[in-house]
């Protein structure tokens, strides 16, 4: 298996958006009362990714997730991300290197923070995983007003 990723473009983020996780598809239209399509697309930006697998080097490979961060000043970003069920599959390579893209995303900014719908527990345990705080419970929150737990990272500053 050769596993890539690459900085994603809209077509990436529109063909993802009809694989997406159950979970994933679910908590994008409740925080936005969307589907996934119309939302993805506009999240594409310089600090976007997907992150891909290929039966070998240089063959086309099959989507596994996007992600990346909207900044919301020059200090704090949004993180986000959505997964085919594909990545369950391949699991283990990306737990082992997903610290190192939260790492890579977050530099540059003091703070990241979001919100996860408070009922996708395995969102919730990988964020807590990474490093993740859970700050503050919003009972009614995005489109549906469903329970979203907001989750926050403060980065350290680099020393010179």
């Amino acid at each position: 298996m050769h596993y890539s990723v690459r900085p994603a473009t809209r077509f990436d983020a529109v063909s993802i958006a009809y694989q997406l996780r159950p979970e994933d598809d679910s908590e994008v239209r409740a925080a936005t009362g969307k589907h996934p399509s119309d939302v993805l697309p506009d999240c594409v930006n310089a600090k976007t990714f997907v992150l891909e697998v290929s039966i070998e080097q240089g063959m086309p490979g099959r989507l596994l997730a996007l992600f990346g961060v909207n900044e919301i000043s020059s200090e704090i970003a949004i993180p986000w991300m959505v997964a085919t069920p594909l990545l369950l599959a391949h699991q283990f390579y990306f737990l082992r290197n997903c610290k190192h893209w939260v790492d890579k995303l977050s530099a540059g900014y003091t703070s990241l923070i979001n919100c996860v719908d408070a009922r996708n527990e395995v969102h919730i345990k990988w964020l807590k995983w990474c490093g993740f705080t859970f700050t503050h419970l919003h009972p009614q929150w995005g489109a549906a007003k469903l329970p979203f737990w907001q989750f926050e990272k403060d980065i350290p500053c680099a020393t010179p």
